[in-house]
């Protein structure tokens, strides 16, 4: 563990060992609890460009959240207006607010921080009581409460709930954790989403009536939780971020690793103010700020943001195209957003490709591909080979370096993130050298080597021996499945819907990923791409890729979705009259 991970985080502090032992299993746990949560990589992209570089002259905000593909849809497009103005965008089902979108003054959106917000606390039972805890005050007693799950035509379900100082106790519903905790002792979730002051409604609902950046911000610092990279554009040509949410300040340690609770040494001592937040209250250099849930701040930034940034594949190929239009003087507007949340230009490609052209071919074929490989240009486009064989032999790279040294645990780094995998070919090649074969040191050319020959085993098998009628289009189609009906046998098909792919792959400004276990189809994308131009007051441009509609009879089911996977933009307009497949809604007081 110490070799895969560098050994512990700087200012780790002391950690009672037995309540870190076994930490990866204990992880491996809690991705079992939560499926959601092995879909590492997830996020968005944002970017807003100042003013001075947009044909209006008016700022211009893009923003497309990445979310596993399903229906009935993630979001909702709504415009409301009231006495106090107009508001619209997206938003989710029973929320009294716009989460991304825009008034007649500012435009609003969203990426993923990925803040470190949680902490796991090992808390030691009382020997004289099992019924009390540990605290540096004395033995205290757990808060208890009985949740009552109710069944439909079936009896209800009892959930005892117990709960410490620093939150619930998460062993008592993982026999895993539980294991992990060790005999006497039990775990506790700390998380500031579970702390009473949380004012994130209150913060939406300031977003809509806020009008210049002090109004934004004054909005964002009620935000409370999850940790987001909040964006501001205006109509006066003005941007500017800042990160909503709260972070905990902690006496001791990262939360890298489970903490002893009894002692009170890593206890949170509050929570960061929000006017500490990383902001950055204005237009770089550039012209433009973007974000793609890679870092956001650097070493000077005195607190612990998260030890755990995302890679930036995304984020360097959007600053390129934003830094050659911004140095070409060319003005920007919103088709030109509309075809950067579209660009397929694979930058986890330009980074591994070179390993892949240096293999020297097996055959008078693999030669052909491997000629077709140098010849492409890079874009990950539904209609070619390359890009699947790109997929498949990257994939199969990670497999021949991990797997021989983690066995069954390889299925926990199957999606290892790709800086990961770049430094283990540039850093540590040890990985390389397969532990089966003791007599002989195989490089990572070797593995690279093997990795191709497997792979295109593989698709040979799968996709028919020519080569060049394979297409990753046709590997990689989007799967959206209806929750839950999806599993229900004989009539899933119905709620779900399968579309062809738009191309792009996990290091494309236009995401596709595919499930590390279930390549190739495309199961989590953009949920929704939208662009505001702040210069036209009461006016959106956004997609979905499904409908506004969740019941399979509608019409509005899925008519959005060839739109959404060719890359197109509906255009939303408040004034638009009330007709097919537009409805309102008036509240009167």
């Amino acid at each position: 563990a110490a070799q895969w991970a560098g050994g512990l985080p700087s200012g780790a502090g002391s950690t009672d060992p037995a309540a870190a032992i076994e930490t990866a299993a204990l992880a491996e746990a809690l991705g079992a609890a939560l499926p959601l949560a092995d879909n590492a990589g997830l996020g968005s992209n944002i970017w807003a460009v100042a003013g001075a570089h947009t044909a209006s002259g008016a700022a211009l905000l893009a923003n497309d959240p990445h979310l596993g593909l399903a229906t009935p849809a993630h979001w909702y497009l709504a415009a409301m207006r009231t006495p106090a103005g107009t508001v619209m965008g997206a938003t989710l089902p029973a929320l009294p607010a716009v989460v991304i979108g825009r008034n007649e003054h500012i435009a609003w959106g969203f990426t993923n921080t990925a803040g470190d917000t949680d902490d796991l606390f090992v808390e030691r039972l009382d020997p004289a009581d099992p019924d009390r805890y540990l605290t540096p005050d004395g033995s205290r007693p757990f808060l208890r409460r009985d949740e009552v799950i109710e069944v439909r035509g079936g009896e209800a379900v009892h959930l005892l709930v117990r709960e410490t100082r620093h939150g619930p106790v998460v062993s008592d519903i993982m026999t895993r954790a539980a294991e992990v905790a060790g005999e006497g002792r039990v775990l506790a979730l700390a998380w500031t989403a579970l702390l009473p002051e949380d004012r994130t409604i209150e913060a939406g609902i300031g977003l809509a009536r806020a009008r210049d950046w002090d109004g934004f911000t004054r909005a964002i610092a009620l935000f409370h939780s999850p940790t987001q990279n909040a964006f501001y554009a205006d109509a006066e040509g003005r941007i500017g971020m800042v990160m909503a949410g709260r972070l905990p300040l902690r006496r001791a340690g990262d939360g890298s690793l489970p903490a002893p609770g009894w002692d009170g040494s890593h206890d949170w001592l509050g929570l960061l103010p929000a006017a500490e937040n990383p902001a950055t209250p204005g237009a770089t250099a550039a012209g433009f700020l973007q974000n793609a849930n890679n870092r956001l701040v650097d070493d000077r930034y005195p607190h612990l943001v998260t030890a755990d940034w995302n890679d930036d594949l995304r984020a360097r190929r959007i600053t390129a195209v934003l830094d050659a239009a911004t140095a070409e003087g060319a003005p920007l507007d919103i088709d030109a957003m509309r075809r950067l949340q579209n660009d397929r230009l694979s930058t986890l490609a330009a980074d591994f490709r070179p390993r892949l052209e240096a293999v020297a071919p097996a055959d008078a074929e693999t030669a052909l591909i491997l000629a077709a490989i140098a010849a492409w240009d890079g874009a990950a486009m539904p209609d070619r080979p390359e890009p699947l064989v790109f997929q498949a032999w990257y994939r199969s790279l990670v497999r021949h370096v991990l797997a021989d040294e983690l066995g069954d645990g390889f299925a926990a780094f199957q999606g290892i993130r790709s800086e990961a995998m770049r430094h283990i070919l540039e850093q540590a090649p040890g990985w390389c050298d397969d532990v089966a074969t003791p007599d002989r040191t195989e490089s990572c050319g070797d593995m690279a080597t093997a990795a191709l020959a497997s792979s295109l085993d593989e698709l040979r098998a799968t996709y028919g021996a020519d080569w060049r009628s394979w297409r990753w289009g046709e590997a990689s189609r989007a799967r959206l499945a209806h929750r839950p009906l999806d599993a229900a046998p004989g009539i899933g098909r119905l709620f779900s819907i399968v579309t062809g792919s738009g191309g792009g792959d996990a290091g494309t400004v236009h995401v596709a990923r595919y499930a590390a276990d279930m390549p190739y189809a495309t199961v989590a994308a953009a949920s929704l791409r939208l662009v505001a131009d702040l210069a036209r007051s009461g006016t959106l441009h956004a997609i979905l890729p499904t409908g506004q509609s969740g019941h399979p009879l509608s019409p509005h089911f899925s008519d959005q979705t060839g739109l959404w996977r060719n890359g197109e933009l509906h255009t939303l307009e408040i004034a638009q009259p009330v007709g097919r497949g537009r409805s309102e809604l008036v509240l009167r007081p």
